[in-house]
């Protein structure tokens, strides 16, 4: 958990070599961009991601054992993605205080 500690700039790819991770919380820093795509799809036994409160966007995919995703009060904009639906074992989602819009989609 590295919550709150003024950590800066994109999320780093040295993420990626955390294989076993399997709670990933990096809440209310400064951290900004897109969730890179190969951190995320080379975590494949994360169970919670938590990045709520930074200005993060992008998408996720591979995370098939998540069953925690809180993104709360990011930049997200635009539909709930289609990815979201396929993670199979989520449990918890957090998507409060985006710029979402439209309806959920019906694959939820």
């Amino acid at each position: 958990m590295l919550d709150s500690n003024q950590i800066e700039g994109p999320i780093q790819l040295e993420l990626e070599n955390l294989k076993s991770l399997r709670r990933l919380q990096l809440n209310s820093n400064q951290i900004e961009g897109p969730i890179p795509l190969l951190i995320i799809g080379n975590l494949s036994q994360l169970a919670l991601l938590s990045l709520s409160y930074n200005s993060l966007n992008g998408e996720l995919q591979n995370l098939k054992q998540l069953q925690v995703l809180n993104l709360l009060a990011d930049s997200f904009s635009g539909q709930i993605p289609l990815e979201i639906g396929a993670l199979v074992s989520l449990q918890e989602l957090y998507i409060e205080f985006n710029q979402r819009n439209g309806s959920i989609p019906s694959e939820f």
